[in-house]
């Protein structure tokens, strides 16, 4: 149980990268949970990232990875200048549109940083070659069903 327990705690974000990969791609965009007031529903898709995320922050706060800090910089730069944008939609646009919905613009910016999120948890398990290649094979694999 001990060595199953290590293997699991070495593999486990390269385990969840390669289901997240078959799931998004294979498993409909079936709505879950309604937001109230929207059109916007949270899938099934939206917690299996959430507790790959989950995993993905404990083992960064337990210094089994890193971050990838030269190809970080643009994608959180990318984030501040989202937020800015929204936040400056928020107060000077949105009260002068008649069909603006602020919790919407809310929810596709979180959407967006979900999606690029993974890019990271995706990077942080690619330690060799062997690592793309996995990635690779579960891609074919998938295109293929």
């Amino acid at each position: 149980m001990n060595k199953f327990l290590q293997f699991l705690d070495k593999h486990i974000l390269k385990i969840g990268v390669a289901f997240v990969l078959v799931f998004v791609a294979l498993y409909p965009k079936l709505p879950s949970i309604q937001v109230t007031h929207t059109w916007v529903y949270i899938r099934l898709e939206d917690f299996i990232i959430a507790t790959l995320v989950s995993i993905w922050f404990i083992q960064l706060l337990r210094k089994k990875i890193t971050l990838p800090f030269p190809v970080a910089i643009p994608i959180v730069l990318y984030w501040i200048v989202g937020f800015c944008s929204l936040i400056f939609s928020l107060i000077f646009i949105a009260p002068h549109l008649l069909n603006f919905f602020p919790k919407i613009a809310a929810l596709q910016y979180l959407r967006r940083i979900e999606y690029m999120i993974l890019f990271f948890i995706a990077f942080s398990t690619v330690k060799s070659k062997k690592d793309i290649r996995d990635y690779l094979i579960v891609l074919s694999v998938t295109l293929f069903f």
